[in-house]
C-alpha cells in the first residue's frame, strides 16, 4: 500500500468473506455508462472494469446500507434524475481499491447474500480466481483516498516483452486518415462523409470503401472501390511523410522500456510499402533502432484482430506469449491480444474511444502511451 494511505483504510468486519460466483451479466453496461465512469473517478479515484465481481457473502455483515457508516457511503448519481443510481462503498480487496455496490432493494438483481464490486480492473484476474474461490481481507475507505490513482495499488502486467501498435498508439496520424479518405472522395466526386462513419468502414481491420459510398451506387461498388484504393495509395505516402508525428511522451517511454532491457516490437496492419513514411517520425526522434521486431501486413496471411501478427512477433521475439501485452489504440488491437494470448492495454489516443475499448475488457486502459508504466511493469527493479 502507498505512504499514508493506511490512515484511511480500516476493516470492514474481519469476517466478511465471500465466494465468488457468476453474475447476470448486466453490471458491464452500467459501468461503462459515461456519467458512471466519470464520477467513479471522481467521487473513487478510477474509472470502473466493465462489470463487477459477485460474491456470495458466507460470513460476516450484511450488504445493505445500513451496515455501513453513512459517512462512508458515497452516491453514484444519474444526471437529471434519469435512470438507476447506486450506493457504494470504497473498499481495499486483498490490497486492491474497489468499491462495494449496495442496490436499492427495488433494484436489486441478485439476492440479499450477494454483493456485486467494483474495481478499476479484471479482479477475477488481479485476484487470481475463479468461481468458488474465497475473498476476504477487507478494508474500509474513505471516497477519494487514493489522490494519486488506483495503479499504485493494483497489481500491474508483468511482462517479458511490449509489442505496440503503430497508428495511434505511437505515432499521431488519425486526422491524417480521416483527410486521406476525405481527398478521396473528393477526387471520386462523392458527398463527404464524418469521422464516426470512417470508424465504422474499419471493420475488423480491413477497411470497407463501399460503406463510405451512396446506396444508388452500389451497381459500382467493385470499379469504386478499386479507384478510392488506387487514389488513396497515390496521396497517403506524401501526406503522412510531411505531416505524421509521435504522438507526445510517446519516445519517452520507448527509451524508458528500452533502458530496462525489455523487447520493443511493432505490430500493425500497415503494408510493408507503406511503412517508411509512417517510420520517418521515430527515425527522427532516434527510436527506431530501438525496436526488436516490426511486423506489418505482409508478415502474416490473416491481419488483426486475428492472433497470427502477434503470435508471429512473439515467436521472432522468442518470448511466450503469455509473457508479452499488446498495446493499442482500437478494439481490434484488444482483440487481436486476448487471441493471442497476450496482456492487452487500450489507449485513448487513437481511433476508439474508452466505451469501445472496453467493450473487449482489456486488462486495462489508459490515456496515452506515456501511462504505460502505470500498468504495466516494465522492469523498475532492475535499477536497484
Amino acid at each position: 500500500m502507498p505512504a499514508g494511505l493506511g490512515n484511511v483504510f480500516m476493516n470492514v468486519k474481519p469476517d466478511l468473506i465471500g465466494r465468488i460466483v457468476s453474475g447476470a451479466g448486466k453490471a458491464a453496461f452500467f459501468t461503462q455508462l459515461d456519467w458512471v465512469v466519470e464520477q467513479c473517478f471522481a467521487k473513487l479515484g478510477f474509472r470502473p472494469f466493465p462489470g463487477t465481481l459477485n460474491l456470495e457473502i458466507i460470513s460476516g455483515q450484511g450488504v445493505a446500507p445500513e451496515f455501513f457508516p453513512a459517512a462512508k457511503i458515497v452516491d453514484l448519481l444519474p444526471p437529471d434524475g434519469v435512470g438507476c443510481g447506486a450506493k457504494v462503498v470504497p473498499v481495499l480487496i486483498e490490497g486492491i481499491v474497489a468499491a462495494l455496490i449496495l442496490p436499492d432493494a427495488g433494484v436489486r438483481v441478485h439476492g440479499e447474500n450477494i454483493v456485486e464490486i467494483i474495481a478499476p480492473v479484471n479482479l477475477r484476474r488481479a485476484l487470481a480466481k475463479g468461481d468458488g474461490d474465497l475473498v476476504s481481507g477487507f478494508r474500509m475507505g474513505d471516497a477519494g483516498s487514493n489522490p494519486e490513482g488506483f495503479v499504485a495499488m493494483v497489481e500491474k502486467l508483468e511482462v517479458e516483452a511490449v509489442m505496440l501498435d503503430l497508428d495511434g498508439t505511437i505515432i499521431d496520424s488519425i486526422e491524417i486518415y480521416y483527410e486521406i479518405v476525405g481527398a478521396v472522395l473528393k477526387r471520386l466526386n462523392l458527398p463527404q462523409v464524418g469521422p464516426e462513419q470512417i470508424n465504422k468502414a474499419n471493420e475488423n481491420g480491413t477497411f470497407l470503401w463501399e460503406k463510405l459510398f451512396p446506396s444508388e451506387m452500389f451497381d459500382n461498388n467493385i470499379k469504386l472501390k478499386d479507384e478510392a484504393w488506387v487514389i488513396a495509395r497515390e496521396l497517403a505516402p506524401k501526406m503522412f511523410t510531411n505531416r505524421v508525428k509521435l504522438l507526445p511522451g510517446a519516445a519517452e517511454m520507448l527509451q524508458h522500456i528500452a533502458a530496462r532491457g525489455l523487447p520493443l516490437a511493432v505490430v500493425t496492419s500497415t503494408p510493408l510499402q507503406n511503412m517508411p513514411a509512417k517510420l520517418t517520425p521515430l527515425a527522427e526522434a532516434g527510436v527506431l533502432p530501438l525496436f526488436a521486431e516490426i511486423i506489418t501486413a505482409d508478415d502474416t496471411e490473416r491481419k488483426k484482430p486475428a492472433a497470427d501478427p502477434l503470435i508471429e512477433c512473439c515467436r521472432r521475439l522468442v518470448v511466450a506469449v503469455e509473457k508479452c501485452v499488446y498495446v493499442g489504440d482500437t478494439l481490434i488491437d484488444i482483440q487481436a491480444g486476448q487471441a493471442a494470448g497476450t496482456g492487452t492495454v487500450g489507449v485513448l489516443t487513437g481511433f476508439d474511444n474508452r466505451q469501445m475499448l472496453q467493450k473487449a475488457r482489456p486488462d486495462a486502459v489508459i490515456d496515452s502511451l506515456a501511462d504505460l508504466a502505470a500498468v504495466v511493469s516494465l522492469g523498475e527493479e532492475n535499477l536497484l
